[in-house]
């Protein structure tokens, strides 16, 4: 019978007190389930607020009991509540800007459940998608399409090939391709995933409006800026009527129409997107997000185009900043100077580790 020292006192992050659910060793028993559960709905609540830290804290809290009760009781809903665990805490550590730490949680998730669940299990296909979704963000692009087909094989085995998961996993996979150039290929995805979401509220979802964003991508890097911005326009006119404004899909569109008027060279204009965009990155993802870095950037880019450099220099230096900051000093060569070249070729280095621009955020659960 074993021990469980669980969950002893700590702080929580959002309020800054101390907690504690158990202050003692004790037997654990099936009943542990239900402070579990409290938990990990506790994680969703926050979650939804965009307050991940205190999200994560609870999903911490919620995996430990788990890990004690599978080492306990070998029961199959006890092994996929583990991963659902894993599955959020990687979720919210890869929306805030953790990408390495997100890849870890979700690869631990699933080793530990490893040979414990049944192969079509839909938890196991969201841990895959999701490992798709932070693989295609460091450039891992092989790795993140073998993710997403397993995700699929996955979901078409449970649901068939035209069902709202098939289109998440389509999305994914048009990602990855559009990011890798193959654009006829990633609109082919596209299309599937949009024939899919059209059947849902006659297309007035939410993945219907994360699909029109990455179709926009596509023209956008046809070259075709007038048939993005539709696209950009449609997506964001679904999020205002669909999603809490602390959703951080409003403000990556918010960020991509921004980057239309820049190649049109409205820069007033653009700046009124992008400033959007920024306001509302540092207030839910915070002001040293990966995102936030994306928007000094492209602030930077209107600034030069309307020739106030030292402006535009200013916002370099916060993207810099942003990008040491969350993403760490690793592979820098560039020493850190007061000019436009030296600045822009650190943040180059950042660049190809974090795509944030065509970052899409999937539903939580199917």
């Amino acid at each position: 019978m074993m021990l469980f020292p669980l969950l002893a006192t700590t702080t929580d992050p959002l309020v800054g007190q101390e907690i504690s659910y158990h202050t003692k060793e004790h037997e654990i028993t099936l009943a542990d389930t239900v402070v579990a559960a409290q938990l990990f709905e506790m994680a969703e609540s926050f979650a939804v607020a965009a307050h991940y830290d205190s999200a994560l804290f609870r999903y911490e809290q919620a995996i430990e009991i788990y890990e004690g009760l599978t080492a306990e009781y070998d029961r199959e809903n006890l092994w996929t509540a583990l991963l659902t665990n894993f599955n959020q805490k990687g979720l919210y550590l890869w929306l805030s800007g953790k990408l390495p730490a997100a890849l870890v949680c979700l690869e631990k998730g699933l080793t530990k459940t490893q040979n414990k669940l049944s192969v079509d299990n839909i938890v196991v296909a969201m841990n895959y998608l999701r490992q798709g979704s932070v693989l295609v963000q460091i450039g891992e692009f092989e790795k993140s399409l073998d993710a997403y087909q397993k995700s699929l094989a996955i979901g078409v085995r449970i649901y068939g090939d035209e069902h709202f998961y098939a289109a998440k996993c389509y999305s994914g996979l048009g990602l990855v391709h559009q990011i890798s150039g193959n654009l006829d290929l990633a609109m082919h995805y596209f299309e599937r995933a949009m024939k899919i979401n059209l059947t849902l509220n006659d297309g007035k979802n939410v993945q219907a409006a994360r699909v029109y964003n990455n179709m926009g991508l596509v023209y956008e890097d046809r070259g075709d800026l007038e048939r993005a911005l539709e696209n950009y326009q449609k997506s964001l006119t679904l999020l205002l009527q669909l999603l809490d404004e602390r959703d951080p899909d409003i403000a990556l569109v918010y960020n991509n129409i921004g980057v239309i008027f820049i190649a049109k060279g409205d820069y007033r204009r653009a700046l009124e997107f992008l400033n959007e965009s920024l306001a509302r990155n540092v207030r839910i993802l915070g002001s040293e997000h990966p995102e936030v870095a994306r928007n000094n950037m492209n602030i930077a880019s209107c600034f030069y185009g309307m020739q106030d450099y030292d402006s535009g220099i200013d916002h370099l230096n916060k993207a810099l900043l942003c990008y040491q900051k969350s993403l760490g000093e690793k592979n820098e060569k560039v020493a850190l100077g007061s000019g436009q070249n030296n600045i822009t070729r650190k943040i180059l280095n950042y660049e190809f580790r974090w795509s944030g621009r065509w970052q899409v955020y999937f539903d939580q659960m199917p």
